[in-house]
């Protein structure tokens, strides 16, 4: 694959149903404060730009191994974030449920290497 560098324009692809992660700014999520993301045929609300957690990082330089990064949105004018949430559940069990949101406030992702699909099966930790 090719090497993704920070500032650069990209679209979030789900695999199995072929479609990509979209902001609807018109529908509130859970979450307060939040707008819901959903999967759609492409549109321009379904582009973002890949955005350094720390300013010692500049655009144009390539994302690496273990870096921290935020996910930002294309279209709006003030600025929105793909935001992971943990959702609290009464059971007292290792379950743990996250919903994506966007968000003015950004989640530090972390870039991992490559992991096929059986090797996810296997580890559920990653989101």
């Amino acid at each position: 694959g090719k090497k993704i560098t920070y500032g650069q324009s990209v679209q979030l692809k789900h695999i199995f149903s072929g479609k990509y992660l979209t902001i609807n700014f018109k529908q509130m999520s859970q979450e307060y404060g939040c707008c819901q993301m959903f999967l759609s045929e492409t549109t321009k609300e379904s582009w973002f730009t890949i955005e350094p957690t720390y300013s010692l990082i500049k655009r144009g330089q390539v994302i690496n191994y273990k870096d921290f990064f935020q996910i930002k949105s294309l279209t709006s004018s003030t600025p929105f974030y793909l935001h992971v949430f943990k959702k609290p559940t009464e059971e007292y069990n290792d379950n743990k449920y996250f919903i994506l949101n966007a968000s003015q406030r950004a989640s530090s992702l972390k870039a991992k290497l490559f992991m096929s699909y059986m090797d996810s099966e296997k580890e559920k930790e990653y989101i």
